[in-house]
């Protein structure tokens, strides 16, 4: 069981310190009303000191109270690093050392689980959210201060601190796709795949046909999607290395021209957000992204947007069309 926090002391000192500097004030006005003068001035000064020694110390008290949240935040008994004693299984990674297990602080704490609660209000985390405590070593090693792309990496990353661990029983409302990836046909059907499974039963996304050439520097992508009934011819010219999002836009807004004309709140939309690694999307329902963005604040590096508002970009920027 841990002490007063700093502040909680803090809070006393500045309280118990306004009460008697407006004490001080408030005896010498009665006496000067006793002798005939008026006090005013001075009862005035007791109340101002009175409420802004209290406005500091409420200030303090309420990161006391945060500060003692922090710690019994997290699982039953508390935040705890699970150090592994014996490394169990093998990645390609280093096996983690036991003496350097990197933590967070408690603020990086408070923010990891904070980000955790609002993914998981909003429907990105299925089937069902991760633990925060889970995430810690993840995050810590990421650095602070903790943002939504680190949270949701470490989410990948966990296995590696905790083997048992499973990042698909949280991650399948989610897609990544990395910026400086190779665009080939398979890393193009990857990403129609994606698409596929963020939109649902609302809309069939399939990759018809794909060919890939040479011109240059840069690669002509030709591709054909089936989406629903209907199907789309895709013609761009761009970096052959780098990520382009001309699918990503044109499955984004035949989703949202399928939509019912009685708005339907469980209709899905893409979102994205985008970060050094690449992209993160996500098909919102009953939410928007003006509150998403509203709630996560710091916590972003690029706000959430609708895909279909968004003009595609082609990697390069060497030419579109289609």
């Amino acid at each position: 069981m841990r002490g007063p926090s700093i502040d909680d002391v803090l809070a006393l000192l500045w309280g118990a310190c306004g009460l008697g500097i407006t004490a001080y004030f408030v005896v010498l006005g009665l006496q000067n009303r006793e002798m005939g003068a008026s006090g005013l001035v001075l009862f005035v000064l007791a109340a101002v000191v009175l409420v802004g020694f209290s406005t500091v110390a409420v200030r303090h008290h309420r990161r006391g109270r945060e500060a003692r949240a922090l710690r019994h935040s997290g699982p039953v008994g508390g935040w705890q690093v699970h150090r592994p004693a014996r490394p169990v299984h093998r990645t390609p990674r280093p096996e983690p050392d036991p003496d350097s297990v990197p933590e967070l602080s408690a603020s990086g704490r408070a923010e990891l689980a904070r980000i955790v609660g609002i993914l998981d209000r909003t429907g990105l985390f299925a089937p069902h959210a991760p633990r925060p405590v889970d995430l810690l070593e993840a995050a810590a090693d990421a650095g602070e201060p903790v943002t939504v792309d680190s949270v949701l990496t470490a989410v990948e990353e966990a296995p590696y601190w905790h083997p048992g661990l499973d990042p698909a029983q949280h991650l399948r409302a989610l897609a990544v796709h990395d910026s400086h990836t190779e665009q080939l046909a398979d890393t193009l059907a990857a990403q129609v795949a994606d698409l596929d499974r963020l939109a649902g039963d609302a809309l069939a996304v399939r990759l018809v046909a794909v060919d890939l050439a040479e011109e240059g520097r840069a690669v002509r992508t030709r591709l054909r999607l089936a989406l629903g009934e209907d199907e789309r011819e895709l013609d761009w010219l761009g970096a052959g290395k780098d990520l382009s999002t001309v699918v990503h836009v044109a499955v984004a807004r035949a989703l949202r021209a399928a939509a019912p004309a009685t708005p339907d709140p469980t209709w899905p939309r893409l979102a994205w957000t985008w970060t050094d690694r690449g992209v993160w999307l996500a098909a919102l329902r009953r939410t928007d992204v003006a509150t998403l963005n509203r709630e996560l604040g710091r916590a972003l590096q690029d706000p959430w947007a609708w895909v279909d508002e968004s003009e595609p970009v082609v990697a390069g920027r060497v030419g579109r069309r289609g």
